[in-house]
């Protein structure tokens, strides 16, 4: 199923959670650049999907030193990692 924003919303504050601020544009553009590799939604890259990261990532311009390298210093697939 689905939870719309102001269901999450009303259970958040149910809880007394403070709600988060707003992404900055750094964050946004992180989310924004994991989905695009993340075809599936599901909030973890299959191997096609890092591939195309670790693509992306050089050519945006960052040196990086393999596949296996950012792997590692990532920990994993996830968006978590990857943030």
């Amino acid at each position: 199923g689905r939870v719309s924003r102001d269901e999450c919303r009303a259970w958040w504050a149910r809880r007394g959670r403070a709600t988060p601020p707003p992404l900055n544009a750094a964050s946004y553009t992180m989310v924004a650049f994991f989905l695009n590799y993340d075809e599936r939604r599901a909030g973890v890259l299959d191997d096609e999907g890092f591939a195309g990261l670790y693509q992306g990532l050089l050519d945006a311009g960052y040196q990086l030193a393999g596949p296996e390298a950012l792997l590692a210093e990532m920990g994993g697939t996830s968006f978590r990692d990857f943030a």
